[in-house]
C-alpha cells in the first residue's frame, strides 16, 4: 500500500476508492456490546481495556433502547 488519502469520507489505496466508515463503525459495534440491566436501571459493558479486573463499566442516563437485558455482574449476586 503506497497511498493512503483520505478525501470526503472516502480513502484511496493505490488509486482504488472505498468508503471508510471509521467512528460509525466503531459506535455500532460498541453499541452491540452495550448491555441493559433492568434490576439496577443502567446499562453496562465489559471494557478489557480500560479496566484490568474485568469489573463491568456502568452508563448512567444512557438510552437503553435496543439493547440487550442481562443482569450485570453486580447484581447477580
Amino acid at each position: 500500500m503506497k497511498t493512503k488519502d483520505l478525501v470526503n469520507g472516502e480513502k484511496t489505496i493505490n488509486g482504488n476508492w472505498y468508503k471508510f466508515d471509521g467512528p460509525k463503525a466503531d459506535a455500532k459495534k460498541t453499541d452491540k456490546q452495550i448491555k441493559y440491566c433492568c434490576d439496577c436501571d443502567r446499562c453496562w459493558i465489559f471494557n478489557e481495556f480500560s479496566s484490568p479486573r474485568h469489573e463491568p463499566e456502568y452508563y448512567v442516563d444512557f438510552p437503553a433502547y435496543g439493547k440487550q437485558v442481562v443482569s450485570c455482574p453486580k447484581c447477580k449476586i
